[in-house]
């Protein structure tokens, strides 16, 4: 039968799981702190442009921030700022938890996931690993010139 009457259609979305395993590196959040005013977290870390700042404490000790959920970043089309790549799932946030929980790291959380992910953006995490990546900043020169 046609539909003739517009108004009575009902919109629903469907999210669809996408069954390939991935890995994506980048900032561990939580996701109390990401969607505050401009990322700024609780700790003052501006997690759009220095998530490296984030501290596991924030993280950690902060009850609000353990229940919210956490999610990884990624850099930006713009290479300028970072964006959520993905939120995780509740075993994911569990491996999160479990994480902040367990390790000695002050900031500077980079963190593997490794799981599969849907339409949403919400990542089904399998693994989540600790990268021992460093953060610097500062002037790119080469040996020739200098």
């Amino acid at each position: 039968e046609l539909v003739t009457d517009y108004n009575a259609v009902e919109v629903t979305t469907v999210n669809i799981r996408l069954h390939e395993t991935i890995s994506h590196t980048g900032f561990l959040i939580d996701i109390l702190c990401w969607n505050r005013d401009g990322h700024v977290a609780i700790d003052g870390a501006d997690l759009d442009s220095n998530p490296e700042f984030h501290s596991i404490k924030c993280m950690r000790d902060v009850e609000v921030c353990r229940e919210d959920g956490h999610g990884i970043l990624e850099l930006s089309d713009d290479s300028c700022s970072y964006e959520l790549a993905y939120s995780f799932d509740d075993v994911g946030n569990q491996l999160a938890l479990d994480y902040v929980d367990s390790t000695d790291t002050i900031d500077n959380v980079i963190v593997t996931v490794t799981g599969e992910r849907d339409s949403d953006g919400i990542m089904y995490v399998e693994t989540l690993i600790e990268e021992d990546y460093e953060v610097h900043e500062g002037y790119l020169v080469d040996l020739w010139c200098w």
